[in-house]
């Protein structure tokens, strides 16, 4: 579990950045357009890329723990940047209408 997470001179977080404590087991990440909610996503997908070296993140007992984040980032990664329209999974039910669909 993350205890704390720090961002600073990365995206739209300056010099003075920004410290978010007291976090859950499950945590909603919330804010307008252009806030940098995808910033910390992206963070915490890769901790080591180099516009992070400012940013920190805190884990209880600390074992980092597998984290799967999902994104605008994700989608181009995994589905291109075709005309998909938003991150979704797909569930049994979703490939039964596929199998029906293909029959």
């Amino acid at each position: 579990m993350i205890k704390n997470i720090i961002i600073k001179n990365v995206s739209t977080y300056d010099n003075i950045g920004v410290e978010v404590n007291d976090l859950k087991k499950v945590n909603f990440i919330y804010g307008a357009n252009g806030s940098g909610k995808t910033t910390i996503s992206n963070f915490l997908f890769n901790v080591s890329e180099q516009k992070f070296n400012n940013c920190a993140v805190d884990w209880q007992n600390t074992i980092r723990l597998n984290t799967l984040v999902y994104n605008k980032e994700f989608r181009e990664r995994n589905f291109g940047k075709g005309k998909l329209s938003g991150v979704f999974t797909l569930g049994e039910a979703t490939l039964m209408l596929i199998g029906f669909l293909l029959t």
